[in-house]
């Protein structure tokens, strides 16, 4: 999710607007990253 041009902020199509927390599009990023069988669910 990080921004190319700009390395701390998050790219503009997962921000919430603020530049630092992911809006929905964002979110379902994060969640796509994580495995699960990682967390032992």
């Amino acid at each position: 999710m990080e921004n190319p041009d700009e390395p701390d902020v998050i790219r503009p199509e997962f921000d919430a607007e603020d530049g630092m927390h992911p809006n929905n599009a964002g979110a379902r990023v994060l969640v796509a990253t994580v495995d699960l069988a990682d967390l032992g669910l």
